[in-house]
């Protein structure tokens, strides 16, 4: 075999005071001829006590512009989730690092007592030379930080 088997890229954005805008948010290239993919996505705000909220993200994978796949990234608080009413995701956090987990240090965490945390990854094979998160809805008027971390650890089948 030519060339590496194996790559790992990643970005953040982190915004202890404000919100984002809607749209694109940690986008960067991956390599089209590793596959098999392993996806890992930390979400977190910052909100006020007994504050329901909810966000509506999805991971993106395109190759060469057109969109191969769209992966369902959706969190909210307790309260925010009404009795007929389900949120679905594709990506989890916490738990034991075992496996092909990652183990995210976090610099500055909005909660002190969490400066780490597990992120178990969601597989997906396609061939594809982007990666991002997009941003559809984040409702909450006392959200007032947010902070997303994107990686993707591409291998040969």
């Amino acid at each position: 075999m030519n060339g590496p088997f194996t790559d790992y890229g990643e970005d953040e954005l982190i915004l202890p005071a404000r919100l984002p805008s809607l749209g694109t948010l940690c986008a960067f290239a991956i390599p089209r001829n590793l596959t098999e993919r392993r996806i890992y996505l930390f979400l977190d705000l910052i909100s006020g006590a007994g504050v329901a909220w909810n966000l509506d993200s999805t991971v993106v994978l395109e190759d060469s512009g057109r969109i191969v796949a769209e992966l369902p990234a959706r969190v909210s608080d307790f309260t925010g989730v009404v009795p007929n009413q389900s949120r679905g995701t594709l990506f989890n956090a916490g738990g034991s690092p075992v496996g092909d987990s990652l183990v995210l240090k976090i610099a500055q965490p909005f909660d002190v007592a969490l400066p780490s945390v597990v992120i178990q990854p969601t597989r997906i094979n396609c061939v594809a030379t982007k990666i991002y998160v997009r941003l559809n809805r984040l409702d909450g008027n006392a959200v007032t930080g947010f902070r997303s971390y994107l990686a993707c650890l591409s291998t040969e089948l």
